[in-house]
């Protein structure tokens, strides 16, 4: 049975319940269950957020799936009007793969925000993931996530994000020219937030508790400028290509780096 009704949305549910009444019949036995993470699970989606969806799977995708399924998204999107069809992303996860990340695990059959073509993708395969669908993910169809899944430690968890802090930021500082948008620029200051909310607490918040974390525990020359990077979030898929305001995009590569000292990572 279907869950009924899983996010304050009553056209994005008639869109969940499309989905897994589609891909079912495609993969019929294959399928563990169909799974809602991201900001749905976790909390204060928003009418501008997108939808992340989970289908786990007892073996791994076959070359004559992924037409079918890449047709399957293209009708999803195509023949359902409104936001919310629009704006699905997740992947095709084996089940053995994902109750623990190991090194060396193969990329995921991955769909992005928007996109209704499989893509191999290492996206979801994180620790980050797992800790939001083992805490916080709806079950939409099958096995009750929380069954396959190992629990994902806070040391497992704050080691992940200072590698991607590292990682990132050393790029985003290498091309500033990024934060010329005010999409990528919002996207990549809250997150630094939200990171930074886990490492102090050892548990994955949202975005926009992120940022209120941030307002009270960063230091108040940056309040505003957060503020700014969060309400810039607002209808931000109208605004992907809106150039931001200069003095925000000065001062974001010294945001980072003081992300940096924060966290006490090195550049």
């Amino acid at each position: 049975m279907i869950k009924q009704d899983p996010t304050n949305f009553p056209e994005l549910n008639m869109v969940l319940q499309q989905f897994v009444e589609r891909v079912l019949p495609i993969l019929g036995e294959n399928v563990v269950g169909v799974y809602l993470q991201g900001s749905h699970a976790v909390g204060d989606a928003d009418k501008d957020s997108d939808c992340d969806v989970m289908v786990v799977i007892h073996r791994p995708l076959v070359n004559d799936n992924i037409p079918v399924l890449n047709a399957m998204h293209q009708s999803l999107h195509d023949e359902i009007d409104g936001y919310w069809s629009k704006h699905l992303e997740g992947s095709y996860f084996p089940a053995g793969q994902l109750r623990k990340l190991t090194p060396n695990q193969p990329l995921l059959h991955y769909f992005d925000n928007g996109s209704t073509r499989l893509e191999l993708s290492d996206h979801d395969n994180t620790q980050v993931v797992r800790w939001c669908m083992r805490e916080y993910g709806v079950t939409l169809f099958g096995t009750p996530v929380v069954e396959l899944i190992d629990e994902v430690s806070a040391d497992a968890l704050k080691a992940e994000l200072r590698a991607v802090m590292v990682n990132w930021g050393r790029d985003l500082l290498a091309h500033p020219e990024r934060f010329s948008g005010m999409w990528y620029q919002s996207f990549a200051v809250v997150s630094y937030c939200r990171m930074l909310h886990t490492l102090a607490t050892g548990r994955v918040h949202s975005k926009l508790a992120g940022v209120k974390w941030a307002n009270v525990n960063l230091a108040s020359s940056w309040h505003d400028f957060i503020h700014r990077a969060q309400a810039n979030r607002k209808d931000q898929f109208l605004g992907m290509y809106d150039l931001n305001h200069p003095e925000d995009f000065v001062r974001t590569p010294d945001f980072i780096r003081y992300a940096f000292d924060v966290a006490g990572l090195q550049l």
